[in-house]
């Protein structure tokens, strides 16, 4: 994987940013924890499918896997959102004092409230 050109693309406009690899990482897990996957859905719910030059401009960050299934079908497996949110919980504890990790968890607890509220309503 180190050896894709979209990796060592990407590792390059970290360093050219200013960033470390680390902080590609952090950045990385965070999209995957909170990112959307609404092009994902609209590619799975699509009946007539989705012209290729929409494709191209869709985010697929979040999806770990594509896989055609006997039958004609398609499986689109998704990150694992806990395990991104896990790992960049150990990564705010390795790096910073406790504080910046119970912001992030209070971010969340926010953002489940959140999503509380518009479900009841």
């Amino acid at each position: 994987m180190l050896n894709s050109k979209s990796v060592k693309k990407m590792i390059k406009r970290f360093a050219d940013d200013g960033l470390c690899a680390e902080e590609g990482v952090r950045i990385g897990l965070e999209r995957l924890a909170f990112g959307a996957v609404n092009d994902v859905i609209e590619v799975v719910m699509s009946e007539e499918g989705v012209a290729s030059h929409k494709i191209k401009t869709m985010n697929f960050f979040n999806v770990s896997e594509i896989k055609k299934v006997k039958g004609g079908g398609v499986e689109i497996k998704l990150f694992d959102r806990q395990k991104a949110m896990e790992k960049l919980l150990e990564i705010y504890e390795k790096n910073e004092n406790s504080s910046s990790a119970q912001e992030f968890l209070s971010a969340l607890k926010g953002a489940a409230a959140e999503v509380t509220e518009k479900v009841e309503d």
